[in-house]
């Protein structure tokens, strides 16, 4: 069982800060229009937060409700839109070295014929 350890800040809502409406911290939903062009689903109206994230980002903590008794990691409900947008890019946010963004390129690797089936 992994233990849940607060981060010093949370991409997805430094990025809401920053007036992003459509961000993913976790799973994000992609399905096709009828014309063809992805499109991206909004997650849930919030983001798991720690009190700490919090603070630093200078996010209001009123009022908050726990994930779950005795856990300090809170919902901070997040303005949001709630209909699909195009999808012209996926950049995926992980620990690396230096500033740059690396963005999600598709290519053809075992597998992928399953995941192309889940997403048309």
């Amino acid at each position: 069982m992994h233990q849940l350890t607060p981060a010093p800040y949370s991409p997805a809502a430094l990025l809401i800060k920053r007036g992003f409406r459509l961000v993913s911290d976790g799973l994000l939903r992609v399905t096709r229009s009828a014309d063809g062009a992805w499109l991206a689903h909004p997650q849930a109206s919030w983001l798991h937060l720690w009190p700490d994230t919090l603070k630093r980002l200078g996010l209001d903590d009123d009022n908050l409700s726990p994930v779950r008794p005795g856990l300090r990691l809170t919902r901070w409900p997040s303005p949001c839109i709630t209909e699909p947008l195009p999808l012209a890019r996926i950049g995926l946010l992980r620990e690396q070295r230096g500033n740059d963004l690396e963005d999600f390129v598709p290519s053809a690797r075992a597998g992928t014929r399953g995941v192309e089936t889940l997403l048309t």
